[in-house]
């Protein structure tokens, strides 16, 4: 198997900002930010977090709406955890010492997960999901969840 070369992922300066704008956001369902789409479908939206791809609002779920973005396909589990560190370490540096970084932890159909919360806040996780009978990649999801004041 060959070595695949390191994710490039944004400077704090360019990634911050952005997430910030992102739960400022989901106070209020995400409505600033939604584009094309509606309550059956799920949104497109205007707000991409640089460095990921596939920036969409999911239509409402038990909690709500949900902002989520992925990062690039890998075809390597080592690959996939060294991408899942690096953006759990963005994560952290735009979120501040406010916030409690969780354990990382297994959820059935998900390889890894780490969430973090700070009260008064919608919470922030990280997803490192393994190849499925659809697909043979691994794949890394951000999501935030709308929250109710």
């Amino acid at each position: 198997t060959t070595a695949e070369a390191p994710v490039t992922l944004p400077s704090a300066e360019q990634f911050c900002p952005p997430l910030r704008t992102v739960l400022d956001s989901a106070t209020h369902a995400f409505q600033d930010i939604r584009g094309k789409g509606d309550r059956e479908t799920g949104w497109d939206t205007s707000l991409k977090l640089p460095g990921l791809s596939r920036c969409a609002i999911a239509s409402d779920t038990d909690s709500g709406p949900t902002y989520s973005c992925m990062l690039q396909s890998r075809s390597t589990p080592e690959s996939s955890h060294s991408d899942f560190n690096s953006v759990k370490r963005l994560i952290a540096s735009c979120l501040g010492t406010d916030w409690r970084e969780g354990r990382e932890h297994f959820v059935p159909g998900i390889l890894l997960y780490m969430l973090f919360t700070r009260p008064g806040y919608p919470y922030v996780h990280l997803e490192l999901h393994a190849p499925s009978y659809s697909s043979d990649l691994w794949k890394l999801r951000l999501a935030v969840p709308a929250r109710a004041d």
